[in-house]
């Protein structure tokens, strides 16, 4: 079955496990040939919509596949009317299932994505597009400059905003109980058109159109996966968890061999590519090495990371090192070509 070209990437393993319980249980070539039929009959044009917490939109706008829609109060009202047409019956029930949803998703955006497959097929794959591009988005949010702030733009679910719960016991006896955030939530986050294009403009549109793409270089790829991991920077709280998020994402583009001196090396490589200017390679080299000296005392030392404008400093100029790298998306099919470019600059 995950041979077949008309099942492949459209029927979940889940499905797919069923049917094979199902054919076992007929012992017949018949029940093979119904087992495919089955699944491809389950294979229809599916559209999810997944909530993404603290953000809002004015308008739909897309990041590779997934295109981001406001969920307004008109929305709501109008899949209410259309579901309690269908199943008036139940009228009661749908009409508290809808409150729940319309309190806890309405006007947020949604990342959607319409599909071709089976059902959950289409769910898994929903998920895992949706995550992309929401991580995408992230790189680009003013969390990534300041090591106290923490961003909430993450999928439905997933955002974990800390809470505190408690009860107040008085002579042996429940006298009070309270719950809340465990200090100011995260802001939510409002895309403007303005806003928008400025994103847009400062790499979302490139970045849309590499997770878009079925042909990406090697080092897109290599691109996408640094970003990845540069964009959990921002939903971490710790400051320390912050800067290994954007060490590792740094190194995984910057570092040629397990063999060299890191620090040197990645401090003159990204100084070289973000500067022409000798003063600015030498404050970048000095603000890189000051980065990796708080990462060596909080790894090997096991010290917390207080100075937070040093880490700030690193932060700014990791966040302008993966935008260069960004708008030079196109240039470079490797990072190996991406390295001689830097060396041939040092030597020029």
């Amino acid at each position: 079955m995950q041979r077949t070209h008309q099942l492949r990437q459209r029927v979940s393993t889940k499905k797919l496990i069923e049917l094979i319980f199902d054919w076992v249980k007929a012992r017949t070539t018949s029940g093979e040939h119904q087992s495919l039929q089955r699944a491809a009959d389950s294979i229809q044009m599916q559209e999810i919509w997944i909530p993404v917490a603290r953000l809002h939109t004015e308008s739909e706008f897309t990041v590779g596949r997934v295109i981001f829609k406001p969920m307004t109060a008109a929305l709501f009202d109008r899949w209410r009317i259309e579901v309690l047409a269908r199943n008036s019956e139940q009228a009661e029930y749908i009409s508290v299932w809808f409150e729940k949803e319309r309190k806890k998703c309405q006007g947020l955006a949604a990342a959607t994505l319409a599909i071709e497959a089976e059902r959950d097929c289409a769910i898994e794959v929903a998920f895992a597009e949706a995550d992309d591009a929401v991580s995408m988005l992230r790189v680009l949010e003013g969390a990534n400059l300041d090591p106290e702030l923490v961003s909430c733009c993450t999928l439905l679910g997933k955002h974990g905003e800390e809470q505190r719960n408690y009860l107040l016991i008085r002579d042996g006896t429940l006298a009070e109980s309270g719950s809340g955030f465990a200090g100011v939530p995260p802001p939510a986050w409002l895309l403007g058109k303005d806003e928008l294009a400025f994103l847009m403009n400062s790499g979302l549109s490139i970045l849309s159109s590499l997770l878009a793409s079925d042909h990406r270089t090697a080092f897109q790829e290599r691109l996408l996966d640094a970003l990845r991991i540069y964009s959990r920077n921002g939903l971490a709280r710790e400051p320390s968890d912050k800067l290994i998020y954007i060490v590792v994402a740094l190194e995984s583009i910057f570092v040629r061999d397990n063999n060299e001196n890191l620090t040197a090396n990645i401090a003159e490589r990204i100084a070289f590519f973000l500067s022409r200017e000798r003063e600015g390679r030498r404050r970048i080299i000095e603000i890189i090495r000051e980065g990796y000296a708080l990462r060596s005392a909080f790894l090997h030392h096991g010290k917390k990371l207080e100075d937070l404008e040093a880490l700030k400093r690193f932060m700014d100029a990791a966040f302008h090192c993966m935008i260069n790298l960004i708008r030079n998306a196109d240039r470079f099919h490797s990072v190996d070509q991406l390295h001689k470019a830097i060396e041939n600059e040092r030597l020029s």
